[in-house]
Protein backbone atom coordinates (compact mmCIF):
# COMPACT_ATOMS: atom_id res chain seq x y z
CA UNK A 1 0.00 0.00 0.00
CA UNK A 2 1.46 2.93 -1.05
CA UNK A 3 2.31 5.96 1.33
CA UNK A 4 0.22 8.82 -1.09
CA UNK A 5 1.92 11.97 1.05
CA UNK A 6 3.47 14.61 -1.25
CA UNK A 7 6.53 16.37 0.01
CA UNK A 8 5.49 19.63 0.51
CA UNK A 9 6.82 23.03 1.29
CA UNK A 10 8.73 23.92 4.52
CA UNK A 11 6.47 24.82 7.18
CA UNK A 12 8.12 28.70 7.34
CA UNK A 13 7.14 28.24 3.66
CA UNK A 14 3.55 27.32 4.00
CA UNK A 15 3.22 29.71 6.68
CA UNK A 16 4.51 32.53 4.46
CA UNK A 17 2.25 31.44 1.49
CA UNK A 18 -0.74 31.18 3.49
CA UNK A 19 -0.42 34.07 5.05
CA UNK A 20 0.25 36.29 1.85
CA UNK A 21 -3.22 34.43 0.35
CA UNK A 22 -4.71 35.40 3.53
CA UNK A 23 -3.72 39.12 3.41
CA UNK A 24 -5.25 39.22 0.24
CA UNK A 25 -8.52 38.36 2.44
CA UNK A 26 -10.48 40.32 5.19
CA UNK A 27 -9.19 39.19 8.78
CA UNK A 28 -11.19 36.71 10.50
CA UNK A 29 -10.92 34.51 13.32
CA UNK A 30 -12.28 31.86 11.07
CA UNK A 31 -9.32 32.12 8.56
CA UNK A 32 -6.49 32.60 11.09
CA UNK A 33 -7.82 29.03 12.59
CA UNK A 34 -7.63 27.25 9.34
CA UNK A 35 -4.33 29.17 8.31
CA UNK A 36 -2.69 26.94 11.57
CA UNK A 37 -4.58 23.88 10.89
CA UNK A 38 -3.11 23.73 6.99
CA UNK A 39 0.27 24.44 8.46
CA UNK A 40 -0.14 21.36 11.24
CA UNK A 41 -1.85 19.02 8.70
CA UNK A 42 1.83 19.74 6.50
CA UNK A 43 3.64 19.58 9.22
CA UNK A 44 1.87 16.25 10.12
CA UNK A 45 2.39 14.84 6.91
CA UNK A 46 6.40 15.72 6.96
CA UNK A 47 6.41 13.72 9.86
CA UNK A 48 5.01 10.51 8.68
CA UNK A 49 6.89 10.40 5.53
CA UNK A 50 10.08 11.21 7.78
CA UNK A 51 9.64 8.10 10.15
CA UNK A 52 8.13 5.81 7.95
CA UNK A 53 10.90 6.15 5.38
CA UNK A 54 13.41 5.73 7.96
CA UNK A 55 11.60 2.78 9.15
CA UNK A 56 11.58 1.06 6.06
CA UNK A 57 15.10 1.83 5.78
CA UNK A 58 15.78 -0.01 8.92
CA UNK A 59 13.49 -2.93 8.35
CA UNK A 60 15.08 -3.54 5.10
CA UNK A 61 18.12 -3.73 6.92
CA UNK A 62 16.78 -6.67 8.93
CA UNK A 63 15.28 -8.29 6.66
CA UNK A 64 18.80 -8.52 4.58
CA UNK A 65 20.02 -9.80 7.91
CA UNK A 66 17.35 -12.50 7.51
CA UNK A 67 17.80 -13.74 4.56
CA UNK A 68 21.80 -13.60 4.90
CA UNK A 69 20.94 -16.06 8.21
CA UNK A 70 18.63 -18.27 7.48
CA UNK A 71 19.73 -18.97 3.71
CA UNK A 72 23.43 -19.61 5.36
CA UNK A 73 24.40 -16.95 2.47
CA UNK A 74 28.43 -16.84 2.48
CA UNK A 75 29.70 -13.25 3.02
CA UNK A 76 33.18 -11.81 2.28
CA UNK A 77 33.56 -8.91 4.32
CA UNK A 78 31.81 -6.74 6.78
CA UNK A 79 28.33 -8.59 7.49
CA UNK A 80 26.71 -5.22 8.73
CA UNK A 81 27.14 -4.08 4.84
CA UNK A 82 25.69 -6.96 3.21
CA UNK A 83 22.71 -6.68 4.89
CA UNK A 84 22.45 -3.24 4.03
CA UNK A 85 22.69 -3.77 0.02
CA UNK A 86 20.71 -6.57 0.26
CA UNK A 87 18.19 -5.02 1.78
CA UNK A 88 18.47 -2.02 -0.19
CA UNK A 89 17.93 -4.12 -3.68
CA UNK A 90 15.43 -6.09 -2.45
CA UNK A 91 12.63 -4.30 0.19
CA UNK A 92 13.67 -0.74 -0.16
CA UNK A 93 11.58 1.86 -2.53
CA UNK A 94 15.12 3.80 -2.93
CA UNK A 95 16.03 0.90 -5.49
CA UNK A 96 12.72 -0.20 -6.86
CA UNK A 97 12.52 -3.46 -4.21
CA UNK A 98 9.13 -1.82 -2.86
CA UNK A 99 7.03 0.91 -3.86
CA UNK A 100 5.41 2.84 -0.26
CA UNK A 101 5.96 6.06 -1.52
CA UNK A 102 4.81 8.81 -3.73
CA UNK A 103 8.01 10.49 -3.66
CA UNK A 104 11.31 10.42 -5.42
CA UNK A 105 14.36 8.27 -4.56
CA UNK A 106 15.94 12.28 -3.75
CA UNK A 107 12.99 12.91 -0.95
CA UNK A 108 13.41 9.20 0.64
CA UNK A 109 17.23 9.69 0.51
CA UNK A 110 17.15 13.09 2.35
CA UNK A 111 15.14 11.97 4.81
CA UNK A 112 17.64 9.31 5.45
CA UNK A 113 20.43 11.32 5.06
CA UNK A 114 18.74 13.78 8.04
CA UNK A 115 18.27 10.92 10.20
CA UNK A 116 21.67 9.55 9.82
CA UNK A 117 23.25 13.24 9.90
CA UNK A 118 21.46 14.01 13.09
CA UNK A 119 22.14 10.86 14.97
CA UNK A 120 26.08 11.19 13.82
CA UNK A 121 25.88 14.84 15.01
CA UNK A 122 24.36 13.63 18.73
CA UNK A 123 27.54 11.15 19.44
CA UNK A 124 29.29 11.83 22.24
CA UNK A 125 33.09 12.63 20.28
CA UNK A 126 34.65 9.10 22.26
CA UNK A 127 31.73 7.48 20.76
CA UNK A 128 32.69 8.44 17.32
CA UNK A 129 36.53 6.96 17.76
CA UNK A 130 34.90 3.23 18.47
CA UNK A 131 36.42 1.88 15.48
CA UNK A 132 36.23 -1.48 16.47
CA UNK A 133 32.15 -1.35 15.75
CA UNK A 134 31.05 -3.87 13.11
CA UNK A 135 29.03 -1.12 12.50
CA UNK A 136 29.91 1.11 9.83
CA UNK A 137 29.72 5.21 11.08
CA UNK A 138 26.31 7.22 10.48
CA UNK A 139 28.36 8.82 7.53
CA UNK A 140 29.64 5.57 5.74
CA UNK A 141 26.30 4.31 5.85
CA UNK A 142 25.12 7.22 4.01
CA UNK A 143 27.45 7.33 1.42
CA UNK A 144 27.30 3.78 0.69
CA UNK A 145 23.63 4.01 -0.32
CA UNK A 146 23.92 7.31 -2.15
CA UNK A 147 26.70 5.79 -4.17
CA UNK A 148 25.01 2.59 -4.88
CA UNK A 149 21.74 4.73 -5.39
CA UNK A 150 23.37 7.24 -7.88
CA UNK A 151 25.54 4.03 -9.44
CA UNK A 152 22.59 2.56 -10.59
CA UNK A 153 21.42 4.74 -13.01
CA UNK A 154 24.21 7.60 -13.19
CA UNK A 155 23.45 9.49 -16.44
CA UNK A 156 19.56 9.66 -14.77
CA UNK A 157 20.58 9.87 -11.23
CA UNK A 158 23.08 12.77 -11.42
CA UNK A 159 20.71 15.01 -8.78
CA UNK A 160 21.58 12.10 -6.31
CA UNK A 161 25.48 12.40 -6.62
CA UNK A 162 24.59 16.37 -6.45
CA UNK A 163 22.61 15.96 -3.16
CA UNK A 164 24.95 13.82 -1.40
CA UNK A 165 28.31 15.62 -2.71
CA UNK A 166 29.53 12.16 -3.53
CA UNK A 167 32.99 13.75 -4.76
CA UNK A 168 34.52 12.70 -8.21
CA UNK A 169 37.02 10.47 -7.02
CA UNK A 170 34.25 8.01 -5.20
CA UNK A 171 31.65 8.87 -7.95
CA UNK A 172 33.73 7.28 -10.66
CA UNK A 173 33.95 4.09 -8.92
CA UNK A 174 29.90 4.11 -7.94
CA UNK A 175 28.50 2.29 -11.12
CA UNK A 176 31.15 -0.59 -10.50
CA UNK A 177 29.85 -0.94 -6.91
CA UNK A 178 26.67 -1.03 -8.21
CA UNK A 179 27.18 -3.64 -10.56
CA UNK A 180 29.08 -5.93 -7.91
CA UNK A 181 26.63 -6.15 -5.24
CA UNK A 182 23.80 -6.73 -8.35
CA UNK A 183 25.46 -9.30 -9.05
CA UNK A 184 25.49 -10.21 -6.07
CA UNK A 185 22.13 -10.19 -5.21
CA UNK A 186 21.35 -12.08 -7.71
CA UNK A 187 23.29 -14.77 -7.30
CA UNK A 188 21.68 -14.83 -3.69
CA UNK A 189 18.26 -15.36 -5.60
CA UNK A 190 19.49 -18.08 -7.93
CA UNK A 191 21.00 -19.56 -5.06
CA UNK A 192 18.22 -19.37 -2.17
CA UNK A 193 14.99 -18.07 -4.14
CA UNK A 194 11.30 -19.35 -4.29
CA UNK A 195 11.30 -22.38 -6.46
CA UNK A 196 7.81 -23.12 -6.10
CA UNK A 197 4.98 -20.28 -6.59
CA UNK A 198 4.29 -18.00 -4.26
CA UNK A 199 0.56 -17.81 -3.26
CA UNK A 200 -1.17 -14.82 -1.03
CA UNK A 201 -2.55 -17.26 0.93
CA UNK A 202 -2.52 -15.64 4.74
CA UNK A 203 -2.69 -18.92 5.55
CA UNK A 204 0.50 -19.94 3.63
CA UNK A 205 2.57 -16.85 4.90
CA UNK A 206 5.68 -17.90 7.58
CA UNK A 207 6.38 -14.41 8.55
CA UNK A 208 3.43 -12.91 11.00
CA UNK A 209 3.53 -9.24 12.37
CA UNK A 210 3.04 -8.75 15.60
CA UNK A 211 2.34 -5.29 17.42
CA UNK A 212 2.53 -5.08 21.36
CA UNK A 213 0.00 -2.40 22.82
CA UNK A 214 1.69 1.06 22.61
CA UNK A 215 2.99 2.46 26.50
CA UNK A 216 2.24 5.97 25.29
CA UNK A 217 0.06 8.32 23.15
CA UNK A 218 3.00 8.81 20.28
CA UNK A 219 3.95 4.91 20.26
CA UNK A 220 -0.43 4.45 19.48
CA UNK A 221 -0.53 7.00 16.65
CA UNK A 222 2.74 5.91 15.40
CA UNK A 223 1.34 2.62 15.28
CA UNK A 224 -1.42 3.50 13.20
CA UNK A 225 0.72 4.80 10.76
CA UNK A 226 2.34 1.99 10.19
CA UNK A 227 -0.57 -0.23 9.76
CA UNK A 228 -2.32 2.92 7.57
CA UNK A 229 0.77 2.72 5.01
CA UNK A 230 0.95 -0.87 5.49
CA UNK A 231 4.84 -0.63 5.16
CA UNK A 232 5.67 -3.54 7.39
CA UNK A 233 3.31 -6.01 5.65
CA UNK A 234 4.68 -5.23 2.29
CA UNK A 235 8.13 -5.70 2.83
CA UNK A 236 7.16 -8.85 4.77
CA UNK A 237 4.90 -10.33 1.26
CA UNK A 238 7.99 -8.77 -0.98
CA UNK A 239 10.16 -10.99 0.95
CA UNK A 240 7.78 -13.92 0.49
CA UNK A 241 7.63 -13.60 -2.85
CA UNK A 242 10.88 -13.88 -3.32
CA UNK A 243 11.66 -16.32 -0.57
CA UNK A 244 10.96 -19.83 0.98
CA UNK A 245 11.12 -19.54 4.35
CA UNK A 246 11.50 -23.01 6.10
CA UNK A 247 10.22 -21.66 9.52
CA UNK A 248 7.87 -19.65 11.12
CA UNK A 249 9.52 -15.86 11.38
CA UNK A 250 8.07 -12.54 13.32
CA UNK A 251 7.87 -8.55 13.18
CA UNK A 252 7.45 -7.60 16.54
CA UNK A 253 6.92 -3.67 17.17
CA UNK A 254 7.34 -3.44 20.65
CA UNK A 255 8.21 -1.77 23.77
CA UNK A 256 11.85 -1.74 24.47
CA UNK A 257 14.76 -0.68 26.67
CA UNK A 258 16.14 1.70 24.14
CA UNK A 259 15.52 2.55 20.56
CA UNK A 260 16.58 0.45 18.49
CA UNK A 261 16.10 -3.20 15.99
CA UNK A 262 17.42 -6.09 15.77
CA UNK A 263 17.05 -9.82 14.22
CA UNK A 264 17.33 -12.67 16.71
CA UNK A 265 18.15 -15.60 15.09
CA UNK A 266 17.32 -17.95 17.65
CA UNK A 267 13.93 -16.74 18.31
CA UNK A 268 13.28 -16.19 14.38
CA UNK A 269 12.11 -12.83 15.27
CA UNK A 270 12.53 -8.98 13.98
CA UNK A 271 12.00 -6.47 16.86
CA UNK A 272 11.38 -2.90 16.15
CA UNK A 273 11.00 -1.03 18.89
CA UNK A 274 8.21 1.89 19.03
CA UNK A 275 11.43 3.92 21.13
CA UNK A 276 13.21 3.79 18.01
CA UNK A 277 9.99 5.05 15.90
CA UNK A 278 9.21 7.66 18.55
CA UNK A 279 13.57 8.85 17.99
CA UNK A 280 12.56 9.53 14.61
CA UNK A 281 9.92 11.37 15.44
CA UNK A 282 11.55 13.51 17.45
CA UNK A 283 14.25 14.34 14.97
CA UNK A 284 11.63 14.64 12.10
CA UNK A 285 10.71 18.13 14.24
CA UNK A 286 14.43 19.12 14.30
CA UNK A 287 15.70 17.84 10.45
CA UNK A 288 16.95 21.87 9.73
CA UNK A 289 19.40 21.35 12.93
CA UNK A 290 23.15 21.56 12.37
CA UNK A 291 25.49 20.51 14.27
CA UNK A 292 25.89 23.48 16.38
CA UNK A 293 21.85 24.19 17.45
CA UNK A 294 20.97 23.20 20.57
CA UNK A 295 18.92 19.52 19.35
CA UNK A 296 22.10 17.86 19.18
CA UNK A 297 23.68 19.32 22.65
CA UNK A 298 23.91 16.56 24.92
CA UNK A 299 21.38 18.22 27.89
CA UNK A 300 18.60 18.52 24.51
CA UNK A 301 18.95 14.86 24.15
CA UNK A 302 18.44 14.03 27.33
CA UNK A 303 15.48 15.78 27.40
CA UNK A 304 14.64 13.34 24.36
CA UNK A 305 14.92 10.56 26.96
CA UNK A 306 11.81 11.91 28.65
CA UNK A 307 10.09 13.23 25.58
CA UNK A 308 6.42 11.94 25.68
CA UNK A 309 6.94 8.06 26.56
CA UNK A 310 7.11 6.13 30.21
CA UNK A 311 10.45 7.60 31.51
CA UNK A 312 11.24 4.04 32.45
CA UNK A 313 11.35 2.48 28.50
CA UNK A 314 13.87 4.82 28.17
CA UNK A 315 15.85 5.02 31.60
CA UNK A 316 18.49 2.12 30.00
CA UNK A 317 19.07 4.10 27.21
CA UNK A 318 18.96 6.93 28.72
CA UNK A 319 21.65 6.18 31.58
CA UNK A 320 24.04 4.13 29.62
CA UNK A 321 24.17 6.21 26.37
CA UNK A 322 23.59 10.03 27.79
CA UNK A 323 23.53 9.93 31.29
CA UNK A 324 21.30 10.96 34.28
CA UNK A 325 18.44 12.96 32.42
CA UNK A 326 17.88 14.10 36.01
CA UNK A 327 21.61 16.01 36.63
Amino acid sequence: MALCLAVPLSLAEQASELAGQEAENSYSPDGDRELREDVIANAENERVFFVIANLEHTLAHEMGHVILDEFDIPVLGNMEVAADQLGIFLFSSLMGGNDNFVQGKLDILQAIADEMRLEWGARPEADREHYWSSHPFEPQRFYNTACMIYGSEPKVLEHIRDFAEIPPARAFYCRDEYETAAQAVSWVISRAGRKTAYTANPEDHKISIEYEEPHSQRSEKIRGWLEETGVITSITHRAEELFDFQRPLRVSVANCQYPGAMWMSGKGEILLCYQLMERYYYLADHRDATETDAVLDMSEWNAFCLYESVAEHYSSYCSKSLGNPGQ
